[in-house]
Parts: C-alpha cells; structure tokens; sequence
C-alpha cells in the first residue's frame, strides 16, 4: 500500500504544491526542498543575530568587569564602624559603670543594717554568758551539767561569728563584650555550586579553591552538549575528567565511567590548537583558551592501544550539503602503523555515516584532504581517494596539534590535471609519477 503523499506546509501567500521532503524539528512542519533551504537559511540568520546580540552584551560585561575596582566603602567603612563601635561600646560600659556603682551603694547600705543586726546579736549573746560565767565563779562547787551546757553556748557563738566572713558583695560580669562584635564577608547571591552552603565562609571558601569550567563534550554519534564543571584550583585535567564522570548521569556518558575514555583538547576557530594530557594544572589554563572541548573515545587510552591506533580530529571544509558547518572538529580512529589513505577513508565514511546516514554514496564523492598545525600549512589538498593504498607519513598523524581538513567531492569534479599531474602528499612534498611508480616497487 503506498504511503500518502504529504504536501509542503510552508507559510506562504501561496500555499505551496510541492511535496514535502523533510520535517523541520524547529516548526514541526513538512517542507519542499526549496522551503526547506529558505527556513535553514532563516534560522541560520535569527541564530546569528541572536549571537551577535549575546556578543555584545557579553562585550560591554567585559569592558564594565574589566573597569571594575575595588570601592572605597569596601576598604575605609570597615574600620570607620569599628572605631564607631569602640566609641559606643565605650560610652554604653560608662552607663552600665555609673548604673552598677549607684547599685552596689544601695546594697552597701542594706547591707549595714544587717551586718549591725546580726553583729548587736552576738553581742548581747557573748554578754549574757559573760554574766552566767561570773555567776559560776560566786559558787563553792560547779556541777558537769553547767559546765557542758556551757561549752556547747560557747561554741555555737563562736561557730555564728563565722558568718562574718562569709559575707560579701560580688559584681558577677557576663561574657566579655568582644563577643559581641563579629566581622564577617558578604557575597550577597553569588554561589559557585547550588550544593553550597549559604555561610559565608563556605562561600568564601569556595571562590578560593575551586574554578569553574565551560565544557563541550562530543559523543561518538556527534552530539554535543555543553556543561559547567566546578574543580579545586589545585586539580588537573584528570580532576576535570573525574568531577565530568560524578555529575553526569549515564544518559549522558553512557559506560565510559573511566578518565582514560575521554580525550581533552582547547579548540580556536574550529582547530584544534592542543591536545591535554591528564596531569595538566587547571590553573596553568584558566581564562587562558577559547573553548574546551571532551571527546569520548572508541577506546581506552592506554599505553597498549596507543601502539596499535592513532586518533585524528578532522574538519570539514567543503562539500557538505546547504554549506552546513561542524562547529567542532570530529574524531577519527585510523591504524597507527602502516595507515592507509583507505583506512581514513572509512573512518571518514563512518563518521558521516553517522551524521549524515542518506547522503553518503562512495561511488560518486572523494575526499579533499590536508593536513594543518603549528608546523604545517598546506596550500593544496591531496585527493584521498587516489592514495587509499599510499602509507600516509605517520609523524602527522600523531602530532598533538595536527588536525585534518576535508572537503567533499564528486566524481563529477575531479579534473584531469589532478588524477594526472604531481599530487602533493600529505606531509608537504611534491611526488610525480616517477616516484609514485618507484615507490611501489
């Protein structure tokens, strides 16, 4: 049964007759061709104003954070309250002396009153067994009974007489007043993680010790996601590698749960300008590059499968259908001894494959290839195709800041002057036919 046909659904005076060929995921709408390259070439349009709107909002930040110093009330007001609340301290412990004082005076003199009470007591008690003493004198014979009952009087005055050393008027202080007064940092909303507490040591500490990183991470089928990764300032590429793992979940990275699947580089207007290793210092690199960008891996980078493959980041130039651009380069995994053009070629073939599953016929388009770094910048390109048995130089290969750029041709393009004449090699020189044919031997 033959599916139904679906006409185009552009917005426009006319409604368009043709038959849709594509969904656009932007509009949910079924698109011709012809509309479906005018609304590639509008959302290509908004998108760019759009970034040139965020750039210059993010231009004038840098001018005003660039401007920014450190106001005058953040330095002086500090030790002008300071010096305020040492003058308010010292005229409230004034009131407080001048308050206290008018206190123990009133206790001083309720205080008289009872010591003359209890003192008058004792007095007069000392003189009535004064007297009861010089009546025992006056008698010819003094019995045990008088005597014991005596020495018990006696001492219990001499016990209440005591109480006099017991007494006393204490000035019991509180806590010293230098707890009252606390000196602290105030960040107002400013948070480098949300798990953070909102103390403000804890905020303080965290813009001591850890930076934060902008990290674009590129799966093996081509996606691209952008995450914000908070590290120690003391860590390494690896810390960044190992802190991506513990806060992604495994939608996002899958079964690489291991630092060794994952490769770091810095990219500059699409290049690549360097590769990391893992114990590179975070502060040896921030605010210092352009973008970073996390490439997941086919393999692990151990040393036994680094002898066997070698990994290539390419770009794509020209050839690809609506002059579509990757923003960041793409990864190759090609044999590192004894590479062919035709191992490239399939993993150029996979990788489009991949991103582009309908377009890829290997009969009717070759590959344009250089290679550009520090060290080499070719003016022309080698058609790949024509050396998929030629060993390509492996130095440039491996050379951390070597990076291959591609175009798409079709058959229809290639001239007989290339398929004929000198073709220059991938490492720079030039190689006729001669040595083409000697070479082989």
């Amino acid at each position: 049964m033959a599916k139904p046909v679906k006409l185009c659904q552009a917005d426009d005076n006319e409604k368009c007759k043709n038959e849709a060929c594509a969904s656009c995921y932007h509009c949910s709408r079924d698109l011709c061709l012809d509309h479906l390259t005018q609304h590639a070439q509008l959302i290509d349009a908004l998108t760019r104003s759009t970034l040139e709107d965020y750039f210059t909002i993010l231009t004038n930040l840098s001018t005003r954070l660039q401007s920014l110093t450190i106001s005058t009330n953040i330095l002086n007001e500090p030790f002008k309250k300071i010096e305020q609340w040492r003058i308010d301290a010292y005229r409230k412990i004034d009131d407080i002396v001048e308050n206290k004082c008018q206190e123990i005076k009133i206790k001083i003199a309720e205080y008289r009153q009872i010591f003359d009470t209890i003192r008058n007591e004792q007095l007069e008690k000392v003189a009535r067994y004064r007297q009861k003493i010089a009546e025992l004198f006056r008698k010819i014979q003094v019995s045990n009974k008088d005597m014991s009952g005596l020495r018990k009087s006696i001492e219990q005055i001499q016990n209440d007489s005591n109480i006099f050393d017991r007494h006393s008027i204490e000035v019991i202080s509180n806590r010293p007043l230098i707890h009252s007064i606390d000196i602290r940092m105030r960040l107002n909303d400013w948070r480098s993680s949300s798990t953070l507490s909102t103390s403000s040591s804890s905020l303080s500490s965290s813009v001591i010790h850890q930076l934060e990183f902008q990290v674009k991470y590129v799966r093996l089928s081509g996606i691209v996601t952008c995450h914000y990764i908070l590290v120690e300032v003391n860590g390494t590429i690896g810390n960044l590698i190992d802190q991506f793992i513990i806060t992604q979940n495994n939608a996002i990275i899958g079964k690489r749960k291991q630092r060794d699947y994952f490769l770091v580089t810095e990219v500059c207007q699409h290049r690549v300008r360097r590769r990391f290793t893992t114990d590179t210092q975070l502060k040896s690199i921030f605010n210092k590059i352009e973008e970073l960008v996390l490439y997941e891996t086919p393999f692990e980078l151990n040393t036994i499968n680094l002898q066997k493959y070698c990994l290539i980041l390419c770009r794509f130039q020209d050839g690809l259908p609506w002059n579509i651009k990757f923003g960041l380069p793409l990864l190759l995994d090609v044999p590192r001894i004894q590479c062919r053009g035709r191992d490239v070629i399939s993993a150029l073939n996979k990788i489009l494959k991949t991103c582009f599953p309908l377009m890829i016929t290997n009969n009717s388009i070759h590959y344009e290839v250089g290679i550009i770094s520090d060290e080499h910048q070719l003016n022309s390109a080698t058609i790949l195709n024509q050396w998929a048995d030629e060993v390509i130089d492996e130095h440039l290969l491996i050379a951390d800041n070597a990076m291959l750029v591609v175009s798409l041709v079709h058959s229809s393009q290639l001239s007989t002057e290339k398929q004929i004449t000198d073709v220059t090699r991938l490492d720079g020189t030039l190689k006729s036919d001669d040595q083409r044919r000697k070479s082989r031997k």
